[in-house]
C-alpha cells in the first residue's frame, strides 16, 4: 500500500505503540504441521475454543502456545503424544510450560532446541535461525515425452522478537526447477509462478525464481488487538480450498489487524496487489517501469456462536486508481467497522468490486467437522426468484466434511469437499478490479465456472511417517468461439455470449481427474524424506480420449514451505 493510506496506517501504529503488550510473536506458515495437529485436536474434542480461530490463517505463534498450554490435559491430544511434542518443539520461544532443550546439541551451539539449528534467547531478544533446503528429482510420463523434473531450493528462515514487544519473521530462498508440463503451461500462459510470481526462464525449459516473505507483529490493549505488517499470504475458511480468500496467489504487502474479544475475532486486512494484466495489456513502448498497483481491503468477523458452531461474515473490496479520477488509495476504506457498500455510495458511482461471504464450521460430535462457504460477488433478488439463471447472479458454494480417527483408527483422517463457482464470479469490467493478484486467482486456482469434488485421506501409521492420498475430480467450462463463458476470470465479463440460462460448466467442457499420493518420513524436526506420485488426466469436449499423465519424484525437504503447484 502506498501514499496517504500507508501513511495513516503507520500513524495509527505509532499512536497505539504505547499500549503494546508483551510476548509478540510471528505467524506460523499456513501449511505448517502444527496447524494441522491443532485443528484436528479441536475437531477431536467436539468443542470450539474461543481464543483460537482456525478459520483465519496464518495464526500467530503465541496463540498456538496458548492453545497447547490451556487445553492439552483437558482433551486435545489424548494418546497422540507425538503430535503434542511436535507442536511444543515447533513453537520454541513461546511455549513456556516445559523444558525445550536437546539432549545432544551439536558442537554445543547448534540444535540446543530440537526444532532450531540456532537459537539465541536473551532477556532483550530471541532469535531462531533455520536453513531452508528442498531438493527433489523425478520424471513425468505423458503422451508427448518423458520429461525429467526437479526442484532445488536453498535459503534461510529467521524469526524471533525484540524485547518481547516486536515479533519478526523472514523467509528467503533461491529456486531452480523444472515442473510438469501442465504447470509449465500455466506459468507460460499466466506469466507468473503460483505463490511466487516473478520468474526467469531457463534454457532447459525450467525456471529460476526466488521466494521472499517477511513481516513484523505487535499487540495492543493487552493482546486483544494484534497487528501484522509485511509481505504474507492469507487463508479464510476450514477446508482444503477457500472460495473467499486463499494462499494460492503471490504474497502481497499488507497490514492486518485482528481484534479478539469474548467469542469474537474481527480481522481487518488492507493489501496492495499487483495488476500484472494491465502492464502486459499496455503497448510495449508505453509500459511503466513499475507494475501497476491495485488494492484489496476486507473485514471478517468470526464468532463462536455456540460451543460447537462458528459463523464467519466477510466483506471485501478490490479497486484501483487507473481511471479519470486518479484517486489512489481511497481513504474511506480505512474505516474498520463500516459496510463497504455504504462507502461506495458515499463517494459516487463507484466502479469497485465488492463481495460478501458466509463461512460456517459445525462440530456435531467429537471427531467430526461440517463446514461450508457461500460467497456472493453480484446478486439481484428479482432475477434470482425468477429462476432464469441470469449471468449477474454470481456466487459460490462449498460443502465439506472432516472425520478424525476414521473407523476409530488412530491418526486416520478423512476429508470430503465439494466446491462450485458460478460463471463470471470474481471477474469485472476492468483488470484493476478483478479478484486476481500478480496474474493468479486470490480464491480457487481454477477461477470460476466449475464444480469440484475432493476426497482426501491422511494417515500417520507409524511415528513420523505421514501419508496423504487425494483424489480430485473437477468439471469446468472453458471459453470458445471468441466468447467468454465465465471460467477464465482474467477475461472481462463484457464478452459473454448471453445473459440468461447461465450455469456452472457452460462452454467447452473440461474434465480433470487427479490422484496424488504423498509419503513423508521425518528424520528430524521438519527434515523430511518424501516421495510423490501423481496421476492426472484431462478430457476436453473435442478430445474425449484424454491421455494419462504420470508424475513421480523423490527428494528431501528441510524447513521448506511446500509449494502449492500441483493444483
Amino acid at each position: 500500500m502506498s501514499g496517504k493510506g500507508l501513511l495513516q496506517l503507520l500513524l495509527l501504529s505509532g499512536i497505539l505503540s504505547p499500549f503494546i503488550s508483551k510476548a509478540q510473536s510471528p505467524a506460523f506458515p499456513n501449511s505448517s504441521l502444527s496447524n494441522y495437529y491443532m485443528q484436528r485436536a479441536e475437531i477431536k474434542s467436539g468443542v470450539l475454543r474461543n481464543k483460537t480461530f482456525f478459520d483465519i490463517q496464518p495464526m500467530q505463534r503465541d496463540e498456538g502456545a496458548y492453545f497447547v498450554k490451556n487445553y492439552t490435559e483437558e482433551f486435545v491430544y489424548g494418546s497422540d503424544s507425538a503430535n503434542l511434542i511436535y507442536v511444543r518443539n515447533d513453537n520454541a520461544g513461546w511455549t513456556t510450560n516445559y523444558l525445550n532443550t536437546s539432549k545432544r546439541p551439536i558442537l554445543k551451539s547448534f540444535y540446543k532446541d530440537p526444532a532450531n539449528l540456532f537459537a539465541l534467547k536473551q532477556e532483550e531478544f530471541q532469535v531462531f535461525v533455520n536453513p531452508v533446503i528442498s531438493y527433489s528429482q523425478g520424471y513425468e510420463r505423458n503422451y508427448t515425452r518423458n520429461s525429467p523434473i526437479f526442484n532445488n531450493e536453498r535459503g534461510v528462515e529467521v524469526r524471533g522478537n525484540i524485547a518481547h514487544k516486536l515479533g519478526f519473521y523472514t523467509y528467503f530462498s533461491d529456486n531452480q526447477a523444472r515442473y510438469p508440463n501442465y504447470v509449465t503451461d500455466y506459468i507460460k500462459q499466466r506469466r507468473a509462478l503460483p505463490g511466487d510470481g516473478f520468474f526467469k526462464s531457463l534454457s532447459d525449459g525450467g525456471v529460476d525464481h526466488y521466494t521472499a516473505r517477511g513481516h513484523i507483529t505487535f499487540d495492543a490493549l493487552d493482546k486483544r488487538v494484534k497487528f501484522l505488517f509485511g509481505h504474507n499470504r492469507n487463508f479464510i475458511g476450514n477446508g482444503i480450498r477457500s472460495l473467499i480468500l486463499s494462499d494460492f496467489s503471490k504474497d502481497y504487502l499488507q497490514l492486518k489487524i485482528n481484534t479478539k474479544i469474548w467469542r469474537f475475532n474481527y480481522q481487518n486486512l488492507y493489501g496492495q496487489l499487483t495488476d500484472l494484466q494491465a502492464w502486459y495489456n499496455a503497448p510495449q513502448n508505453h509500459r511503466p517501469l513499475v507494475y501497476p498497483k491495485k488494492y484489496y481491503v476486507s473485514h471478517y468477523l468470526s464468532l463462536d456462536l455456540l460451543k460447537n458452531l462458528n459463523v464467519g461474515l466477510y466483506e471485501g473490496i478490490v479497486f484501483h486508481d487507473i481511471d479519470s479520477t486518479h484517486r489512489g488509495f481511497d481513504l474511506n476504506y480505512l474505516n474498520p467497522i463500516i459496510f463497504y457498500r455504504a462507502v461506495e455510495h458515499s463517494v459516487g458511482n463507484s466502479p469497485d468490486n465488492a463481495m460478501i461471504a458466509l463461512n460456517l464450521n459445525y462440530l456435531p460430535t467429537k471427531g467430526v467437522s461440517m463446514y461450508s462457504q457461500f460467497l456472493i460477488d453480484e446478486f439481484k433478488f428479482s432475477e434470482m426468484i425468477s429462476r432464469n439463471k441470469w449471468w449477474g447472479n454470481k456466487y459460490t458454494l462449498q460443502l465439506g466434511l472432516k472425520v478424525i480417527d476414521l473407523f476409530d483408527v488412530k491418526n486416520l483422517d478423512y476429508t470430503l469437499e465439494y466446491d462450485m463457482v458460478r460463471p463470471y464470479t470474481y471477474e469485472h469490467s476492468s483488470t484493476g478490479n478483478n479478484y486476481i493478484n500478480f496474474n493468479q486467482p486470490m480464491a480457487h486456482p481454477l477461477g470460476a465456472n466449475f464444480k469440484e469434488v475432493i476426497n482426501r485421506i491422511q494417515w500417520i501409521p507409524l511415528k513420523k511417517l505421514y501419508t496423504t492420498a487425494t483424489f480430485t475430480y473437477s468439471t469446468q467450462g472453458l471459453d470458445s468461439g471468441g466468447y467468454s463463458f465465465g471460467g477464465n476470470i482474467y477475461e472481462l465479463y463484457t464478452q459473454r455470449p448471453w445473459d440468461y440460462g447461465v450455469k456452472a460448466g457452460q462452454g467447452l467442457r473440461s474434465d480433470i481427474y487427479t490422484f496424488n499420493l504423498q509419503l513423508s518420513y521425518m528424520l528430524k524436526h521438519n527434515f523430511f524424506i518424501e516421495y510423490n506420485l501423481m496421476w492426472r488426466r484431462q478430457n476436453l469436449d473435442y478430445k474425449r480420449n484424454g491421455k494419462d499423465d504420470i508424475i513421480m519424484n523423490f527428494g528431501i525437504r528441510w524447513n521448506a514451505i511446500p509449494k502449492n503447484l500441483y493444483f
